[in-house]
């Protein structure tokens, strides 16, 4: 499996480069038109996460509507990174006396996690929603990707006792996380249920999408205006 990874890997690589959509949605189609093995999948999910904790700091934003800027998702975060630190530190040294073998395997737990975490944070800084002439790319860091044509859009909901609904079934959020309960600011009713990618090459299909970003105004008059 290893040695089908790394003869793939530059001809995904060439695929991923000559696509113009952000990254981790050319990077999923890529993926997805050239294997459907499971274990490969993973692997090159693997590869995005640390290719955004180590080879993407001098990456500039793209342009679009962020998501994350108006919330506490970069503090939480934060909070998260550090929690990881201190029980690394702390309960490792602990641990390690009484059963080595565990203490090393949580700790090399708690170093993935703390890459992954970095990496999905890099990921909601430097991708952002973007339109192009057929619908909208919709990221959520690592975690997830839609891609929503205007066409299969059948209603814009912005009534304020709709949006104040406590999560409905079969929707999906693309809504940061705060420290006070947020509702969205638009929910995209589709005509048939919009596929959404999600980490490792799960994908699931939604019927509502839910959305908070940082600048609504701006992103509802662009819908209003395409969706007809």
């Amino acid at each position: 499996v290893i040695i089908l990874f790394f003869t793939f890997l530059p001809k995904l690589i060439k695929q991923v480069r000559q696509n113009p959509s952000p990254l981790p949605f050319s990077f999923a189609t890529a993926v997805e038109q050239r294997t459907k093995n499971p274990i490969i999948q993973v692997l090159s999910s693997e590869l995005l996460v640390f290719y955004y904790a180590f080879a993407s700091w001098k990456k500039k934003p793209m342009e679009g509507v962020s998501l994350h800027q108006k919330s506490s998702y970069v503090a939480f975060q934060v909070m998260l990174l550090h929690a990881i630190v201190l029980e690394s530190l702390g309960f490792h040294w602990w641990l390690h006396s009484k059963a080595p073998i565990l203490s090393i395997i949580l700790l090399i737990l708690n170093v993935y996690g703390f890459i992954f975490i970095l990496a999905d944070l890099q990921a909601m800084r430097l991708n952002r929603i973007q339109h192009d002439r057929n619908g909208i790319y919709m990221p959520f860091g690592l975690m997830k990707q839609a891609y929503i044509e205007y066409d299969k859009i059948e209603e814009i909901i912005l009534n304020q006792e709709e949006l104040q609904v406590k999560k409905r079934k079969d929707c999906v959020e693309f809504i940061c996380r705060d420290f006070e309960e947020v509702f969205p600011q638009v929910i995209l009713k589709m005509k048939e249920p919009q596929l959404v990618r999600f980490m490792y090459g799960m994908n699931k299909s939604y019927r509502f999408v839910a959305i908070k970003c940082d600048d609504p105004i701006t992103f509802i008059e662009k819908l209003q205006k395409e969706v007809k």
